[in-house]
């Protein structure tokens, strides 16, 4: 929705002024893969090296953005779509803080990844798929999807 009641601000400080005062590039890494993948163990785990070695870091997963900014969207095609629009749209801005942005999304579609990527500078957006067997997040399932009838998913 476009309106011609809003105007870009232009400020002093910009985002290479933030990345120069913490002595990093902001950039976003992104997990992807099955739910129960270790998408999120494995980017906590980054975080934690990241955090020790100095680095400003913010961790985005996809349970912890549902329970505040996303509470409102479902999981439908059009719902995973917005959740994963205003997560780019957020880590976005937290580049633009200077941060290194990791985050867990299932994020199913390319397009929608691709559309994240595009948000931002490039070189800045990197994708980690999580490549685990089904069979794998089946057994760890620690949210119950696998053993739910596909209706209710």
């Amino acid at each position: 929705m476009e309106s011609k009641n809003i105007v870009q601000q232009n400020y002093k400080i910009t985002k290479g002024d933030r990345a120069k005062l913490l002595h990093q590039k902001p950039a976003v890494l992104w997990f992807t893969g099955l739910s129960g993948s270790g998408k999120s163990t494995l980017a906590d785990a980054l975080e934690v090296k990241l955090h020790n070695e100095g680095f400003k870091t913010y961790l985005l997963d996809g349970d912890n953005i549902r329970f505040g900014l996303n509470k409102n969207v479902d999981f439908s095609d059009e719902g995973r779509k917005e959740n994963i629009r205003r997560i780019g749209e957020v880590a976005k801005l937290m580049t633009d803080a200077g941060l290194i942005v990791l985050t867990a999304f299932v994020s199913p579609f390319q397009s929608d990844r691709n559309l994240v990527r595009n948000l931002l500078p490039e070189g800045s957006f990197t994708e980690i798929f999580v490549d685990c067997p089904l069979e794998v997040c089946e057994q760890r399932d620690v949210k119950g999807l696998y053993k739910r009838p596909a209706l209710e998913k």
